[in-house]
Formats: C-alpha cells, structure tokens, sequence
C-alpha cells in the first residue's frame, strides 16, 4: 500500500460521466473472440430464424385464418384444426428457444473464456512499472466485475438483437402484404421511438462507463487498505481512511443511480409510444373496414403485427443499454491488454 498519509490511487477518480473511448473498436474486438465460435453462432442463428417464422405466422392464423375462413363463416371443425396447428407451433417455438439458449450459453461462456485467459497471462507478461500505476484492486474489479458483465450481455443480447431484427423486417413485410394503410400508420410512430430512444441511449453510455469506473476504484481502495491494515492502524489513519472511502461510495452510488434511472426510462416511454400507435390502427382499421378497405381478420392480425412490431424496436433498445455497460466493461479489460509487455 502506499504512504497512509496520503489519498490512495483509487481515491482520486473522476466523478464526471465518462463513454467509451472507441466503442466501435471495442465492439469489433468483442466480436473478433465471439466469431471464433462459428459453428454454435451459426447454428443458433438457424434456431432463432426458425423461432422467428413461427411466431410471425401465428398472429396471421389467429386473425385472417381463423376470422375470416372460420369464424365469420361458421366453419368451426376447420377452426378447432386450426387450433390444434397453432398448439403444435407454439410446443415447436418453445423447445427451439430452449435449444437456442442453452447453445448460445455455451457460445458466451467458451468466448469470456478465452478473454479471461488472455487477460490473466497478458498481466504476467506486463513490466512492473505497470502495476506501480494501477491498483490491485483496479485490477481485480477488470478481471471480474468488467468480464461479468461482458458474460452477462453476450448470454442476453446477440440472441435477443438477432430475434428483434428478424422479427422487425419479416413483421414489416407481412403487414405491407396484408394492408399498405394499416401499415403507414404503424410507421407514423417508428420515428419517435428512434429518436427517443438515440436520447435515451447517449447517456446511458456515459454513465455506464462512470459506474465501471467507479467501481474499479472503489475495489481498489478496498483491496489497498485491506492489504495495509496495519499500516494504517500504525498511523492511526482510521478515520482517514473511512472518510476517503465513502467518498468514492458516494460517487459509484450517484453513478449508478445515473445510470439505473436512465436505462428504466426506456420501458415506459416505449410503452406509451406503443399504446398510441395501437389506438391509431385501431381507429383507423375500423374506418377502413367500414369503407369496405379490408376485413375484420386482417385487423386483429395488425393489432397483433404492431405489437410485434413495437416490441422488437423496444427490445433493441434495452439491449443498447445492456451494451452500454458491457462495451464500457469490455473497454477497461482491452486497456489492459493494449499494454507493451
């Protein structure tokens, strides 16, 4: 540990919000670990495609199907097939989930471990000048902390941003199929919910990567006084030391309020948008069907399509925001590795 009288490395951290340097350069490192499990990608990417179709095709069955053949026209054996189909897709999607999740688990973990690995023999290549400059505890909280929360996105986020944009286009594609109006007035929206969310987003970023940064320097500190307990009791430097750190407590704990709060914004702003987008084609559908423009199956296909449609750009972006923490996690562990051996 260093001279107690003086404030440790660790204490001396900027509170002010920070991004990534280079978050384009970090995520392509991320992806140039992840690519190198092509297979498991490859095969989880047929699973969510799979996944994907089915539960595009449902929404049309529950409406246009099974309204306008059946239900309107009193053919209720075709409509109990119909549901038979529609129990046997929905056993179908959920087993292809299944099988999707537990691979790309396996993806996850196999690429944060080799991360992990290269991470670990890089420090025993590193001079020690290097460590004269950062904190054990700095350190650790990149080994640990930073790598779990990479972990824990690429389990969460590649799946779920390749099911959103699957789902995003195939949904579109369906709905200009089944009424052009309908779908002009699903899109009126879209460019509210981008523009909210690119606001949302931009902070969010920047104070994921003050919380990372925090709380390396928060474990830091712990891990100096810890060590030089009794230095610091030989000083009678007690009250110092707690002082120094609820300082740093303080700042990781408006951080992280920062950052909590701005990513929870997210889900009811994207649920108001939403809900005004359904009214919109609810009231516009039924003037349409009374115009004789389109039929009641197609209208409770598209208050189901524009569900779908709004839920993967909401998706999205809570997964943005997911990246955020991770990319600002990432970026503290390729320092490391950035460093002349």
């Amino acid at each position: 540990m260093g001279n107690p009288m003086m404030p440790g490395r660790a204490g001396r951290s900027n509170s002010a919000p920070v991004k990534a340097k280079n978050a384009k350069g970090t995520v392509r490192r991320l992806w140039d670990y992840l690519r190198q499990q092509r297979k498991g990608l490859l095969l989880v990417f047929l699973l969510t495609l799979l996944g994907t179709a089915f539960n595009l095709i449902t929404p049309y069955l529950l409406g246009t199907v099974a309204f306008d053949r059946y239900i309107l026209t009193g053919n209720y054996a075709g409509l109990a097939q119909l549901c038979v189909w529609l129990l046997a897709l929905y056993v179908v999607a959920s087993l292809t989930s299944w099988v999707q999740a537990y691979i790309m688990t396996a993806v996850s973990q196999q690429t944060v471990f080799q991360i992990r690995r290269d991470l670990f023999k890089h420090l025993h290549d590193l001079p020690l000048r290097f460590f004269d400059t950062h904190s054990s505890g700095d350190l650790m909280s990149r080994s640990t902390n930073d790598i779990e929360n990479v972990t824990t996105t690429l389990n969460q986020s590649v799946v779920q941003i390749m099911t959103s944009a699957l789902t995003l286009v195939g949904t579109l594609t369906i709905m200009l199929v089944l009424n052009i109006w309908l779908t002009l007035v699903t899109l009126v929206t879209v460019p509210i919910m981008f523009w909210l969310t690119r606001l949302i987003t931009r902070h969010t970023r920047r104070y994921f990567g003050a919380q990372q940064k925090e709380l390396g320097g928060l474990n830091g500190y712990i891990e100096e006084t810890v060590s030089g307990q009794k230095v610091v009791k030989a000083y009678v430097q007690e009250s110092r030391s707690l002082s120094e750190f609820n300082d740093i407590n303080h700042r990781l704990l408006h951080a992280s309020i920062r950052a909590q709060s701005w990513s929870g914004n997210i889900g009811p702003v994207m649920n108001l948008v939403n809900n005004i987008s359904y009214a919109l084609i609810a009231l516009s559908g039924g003037w349409l069907f009374l115009q004789g423009m389109t039929s009641v199956g197609v209208i409770v296909s598209f208050l189901s399509y524009s569900k779908q449609f709004s839920r993967p750009i909401n998706e999205l972006a809570n997964q943005f925001n997911l990246l955020q923490s991770a990319i600002a996690g990432a970026e503290r562990v390729f320092e490391v590795l950035d460093e002349r051996p």
